[in-house]
């Protein structure tokens, strides 16, 4: 059997959680590259992302995760920014590049303006 085929558990935690006792001041950017988990990844940084309204820069698997991703940032203030590759969020049949099984998305907070 190759290591790839291996199973093994693997503890995880939030962000919130890990980060709820740390004395941070100032979080810029999230970039959650998790394999097709990214939604759940945001599901456990909602509180992070409400205080400190960070840039998001998240790679999603398909289409679907694509929809749940975006539905939960504009609901806790986020505007779609860039497609960095991939389908484009505004025409989900339309892709902005040939790129194979993820894509990149650039999503900035309502109240920040990138120049």
């Amino acid at each position: 059997m190759s290591n790839w085929q291996t199973l093994s558990s693997v503890q995880t935690v939030t962000l919130d959680a890990d980060l709820n006792n740390m004395p941070i001041e100032k979080i810029s950017v999230i970039k959650i590259d998790t394999e097709g988990y990214e939604y759940e990844v945001l599901i456990g940084a909602r509180k992070i992302l409400r205080k400190f309204q960070p840039s998001v820069l998240v790679e999603v698997f398909g289409v679907y995760n694509l929809i749940k991703v975006e539905s939960l940032l504009r609901s806790l203030g986020y505007n779609y920014a860039v497609a960095l590759d991939g389908f484009d969020i505004r025409n989900k049949s339309r892709r902005i590049s040939n790129f194979r099984r993820a894509s990149n998305y650039l999503f900035t907070h309502s109240s920040k303006v990138i120049d």
